[in-house]
C-alpha cells in the first residue's frame, strides 16, 4: 500500500503543466515586416550607390567648333548614371559610328555630353567650308585654334598705291593646324566656315592676288572702306600725274605764277 502511494505522487509531479507562451501579436508581426523591409531598402540604396554606372554616352574629348567634321579622335565613350529625363537626348555609346563624320551644329565644349541636336550630317551644314594656309607671322603668329572667331584683310598692290580691304568678318575657324618653322616661322594650315559662295570667292580671289592677314574678331564694328596711304596724306601717290595748268573762267590756261599764257606759249 505505501509503494503505490508513492508511485502515484511521483508521476503526478512529473505531470506538471506549464502554460504554454503564445504567439507574438498581429502589430508585432507587421512592426517586424516594416524593419526588415526598411532595412532591405536601405542595404540596396548603398549598393545602388556604390555600383558602378553601367550606362555609355558620347562626350566630347576637346573643344569643338560650328561646322567641325567629327572625327573618332574627337570622341570618348565614358560610363555615367544620368537622369531619365536627359538621357532622353544624350547620345549613347551605341551611337559612336553613326557620329563619326557629321559635323557640329554648335560648338561644343571639351567634356560635354553630345546630344542628338548638336550633330548634323555634313550635306546640311550650313555655309562654306574653305581650306588655306598662310605663313605663320600672317596668321595671329600660328596660334589659330579651333573655335577662334577671324576676320580677313588683303593688301593688294605696294607703295603709295596698295590698298587694303576687309576680305570676310567674323568667319569661324573650324580646324586649325600646320607645321612651326625655326624663329616662329612656319605655316598655318587653316578651315573656315564662310556664309556663301561669294565668300569663298572673295578669300580665294585675295589668296590668290593679295597678301592675307588674319586678325582675331573683336566688337562688331561693321566693314570700313579701303584703306590707303593717300587717306591719311602720309605719303603722295608716286604715279600721280603732274599738275596742269587750270583754265581761267574765259578758257584761257594760267601759268604758275599766275600770268596768262598766249597762244605762242609767251
Amino acid at each position: 500500500m505505501t509503494e503505490t502511494t508513492s508511485t502515484r505522487s511521483t508521476t503526478q509531479a512529473a505531470r506538471v503543466v506549464r502554460r504554454r507562451r503564445g504567439l507574438p501579436g498581429s502589430r508585432a508581426v507587421v512592426g517586424a515586416l516594416l524593419v526588415v523591409a526598411a532595412a532591405v531598402g536601405t542595404f540596396a540604396a548603398y549598393l545602388s550607390a556604390t555600383a558602378p554606372p553601367t550606362d555609355e554616352w558620347i562626350t566630347a574629348v576637346r573643344p569643338i567648333a560650328r561646322g567641325e567634321i567629327l572625327q573618332a579622335s574627337d570622341l570618348a565613350i565614358v560610363l555615367a548614371d544620368v537622369p531619365p529625363a536627359q538621357a532622353a537626348t544624350i547620345l549613347r555609346g551605341s551611337q559612336l559610328a553613326d557620329v563619326v563624320g557629321t559635323t557640329a551644329a554648335v560648338p561644343i565644349g571639351q567634356g560635354a555630353f553630345l546630344l542628338g541636336s548638336m550633330v548634323q550630317p555634313v550635306n546640311q551644314l550650313e555655309g562654306e567650308l574653305f581650306t588655306f594656309s598662310l605663313p605663320a607671322e600672317r596668321a595671329l603668329g600660328g596660334q589659330v585654334v579651333d573655335g577662334t572667331t577671324i576676320d580677313m584683310i588683303a593688301t593688294y598692290g605696294g607703295g603709295a598705291s596698295a590698298e587694303t580691304v576687309y576680305i570676310v568678318r567674323g568667319v569661324a575657324v573650324t580646324r586649325a593646324g600646320g607645321a612651326a618653322g625655326s624663329l616662329g616661322g612656319g605655316s598655318a594650315i587653316i578651315t573656315v566656315l564662310l556664309p556663301d559662295p561669294l565668300a569663298v570667292q572673295r578669300v580665294a580671289h585675295a589668296l590668290g592676288n593679295a597678301q592675307v592677314w588674319l586678325v582675331r574678331s573683336g566688337a562688331d564694328t561693321g566693314v570700313p572702306p579701303p584703306y590707303s596711304f593717300q587717306q591719311d596724306g602720309a605719303e603722295p601717290a608716286r604715279d600721280a600725274a603732274p599738275a596742269q595748268p587750270a583754265p581761267e573762267a574765259d578758257g584761257t590756261p594760267t601759268t604758275q605764277d599766275g600770268t596768262e599764257q598766249d597762244g605762242t606759249g609767251q
